[in-house]
């Protein structure tokens, strides 16, 4: 059986011993349903669980640390900094980064038992998988591939943990660094083709391994070569952050333009469908003789108001008058802001302009909506920080120019 709380938290098994017929058992049940579970497929899981974390630690030592003979046998240790380390060491760091990485793990699994009511069993619920409330690592290639990286100093040596930005859960290191070097790839592509485009090679005994800018003349020093293509590539990184950045926004305004397009289309059928019926009916809401004006029923106010594309509110207002008046205008009707049986004859033998009118009106707010999309969509539009980075040179031009 497993002493490792961290363990049995992750595999979601509680353990309990008990004092059975004199003595001592162990039960093993699901945390999640309270339900027991047999000792060997409880031991297989927590077996499991420590060989996922054991490979965990075994890719750490592999990446730094160098097996190399000792006496009568034992194996020690040569670091990535060239120092030798012996054996009972690393196997202290092994223990450690075992303990840690479990620790790590356990967070982001229930660790209360469940709880039961009335002899029936209440699954807990287990915390959602979330990214970290607060991800340091701001490293433009890490953004890029979608990895946090935290760095952590055990007995003097450092070593790293590698999440999943959007899940925050732990990743092996070789699968981490799979996904930066697949995200620096095509960037280094670019930046070394930017910097043979732009720079010279200097010949000469003093001068050789050494670069020239074109354009400015500055000297990088054979030493800081990498270290500028490094920043370079940061510069790359984060343009292309930024080129991501812009493409979502844009991608997102024009399915917000189309689904508005498609509402503007459904909008039109309804308004010219109503228009058509009311103007049929319009003999049975205003009699012969009758007017439409400010004692009228609210409920006939606000059908009107429909058809002029005003706010139905059934209020007679300045609003209605206005627009009762600019639809008179139209028909050739005197403007007089009152809706007559001569208004309603000239709106019944004109059912387009009527349409027209109701449209504009229920227009209004798509054409407002669409004008503030397009806005976004052409600040989305602007060319982001370009890909190409700029060229960093620490050095400047030197005497060393005599070596070309």
């Amino acid at each position: 059986m497993t002493e490792n709380k961290d363990i049995q938290t992750i595999a979601g098994i509680d353990v309990e011993v008990k004092n059975i017929r004199g003595g001592q058992g162990t039960i093993y049940k699901d945390r999640q349903t309270g339900q027991a579970i047999d000792a060997k497929a409880a031991q297989e899981k927590f077996a499991q669980v420590e060989k996922n974390i054991q490979a965990q630690v075994d890719d750490y030592i592999k990446s730094n640390y160098e097996a190399i003979g000792g006496r009568g046998g034992v194996t020690n240790y040569r670091s990535n900094t060239g120092e030798v380390v012996e054996h009972t060491q690393v196997d202290e760091l092994k223990d450690s980064l075992f303990k840690k990485i479990a620790a790590e793990q356990a967070k982001n699994h229930p660790q209360e038992k469940v709880a039961t009511v009335a002899q029936e069993t209440v699954p807990a619920v287990a915390p959602k998988n979330v990214a970290p409330a607060e991800i340091k690592d701001q490293d433009p290639v890490h953004i890029l591939a979608g990895i946090a990286e935290e760095k952590k100093t055990v007995r003097g040596g450092e070593f790293s943990i590698y999440r999943d930005r959007e899940t925050g859960e732990i990743l092996q290191d070789s699968v981490a660094r799979q996904r930066i070097e697949q995200a620096k790839a095509p960037l280094k592509e670019s930046v070394n083709k930017i910097f043979a485009e732009t720079h010279t090679e200097l010949t000469g005994r003093f001068g050789a391994g050494s670069f020239k800018h074109n354009e400015t003349g500055a000297i990088v020093a054979r030493g800081d070569v990498e270290k500028v293509k490094e920043q370079m590539l940061e510069q790359a990184a984060t343009a292309k952050i930024a080129e991501n950045k812009a493409q979502i926004a844009q991608a997102k305004t024009q399915d917000e333009l189309k689904a508005l397009e498609t509402h503007a289309v459904e909008t039109k059928k309804v308004i010219e469908g109503d228009t058509q019926r009311t103007l049929v009916g319009v003999d049975g809401i205003v009699k012969k003789g009758e007017y439409i004006g400010p004692d009228s029923d609210p409920q006939v106010i606000a059908g009107i108001q429909r058809q002029l594309g005003c706010e139905s509110s059934g209020i007679w207002c300045e609003k209605t008058v206005a627009a009762i008046t600019k639809l008179q205008k139209t028909l050739g009707v005197e403007p007089d802001g009152i809706i007559g049986p001569i208004t309603l004859q000239a709106m019944r033998e004109n059912p387009v302009v009527v349409a027209a009118a109701q449209m504009k009106g229920a227009f209004e707010p798509l054409i407002a909506q669409k004008e503030k999309l397009q806005g976004e969509a052409d600040v989305a539009s602007v060319a982001p920080p370009s890909a190409t980075p700029k060229v960093v040179t620490p050095v400047k031009a030197t005497g060393q120019e005599r070596f070309v």
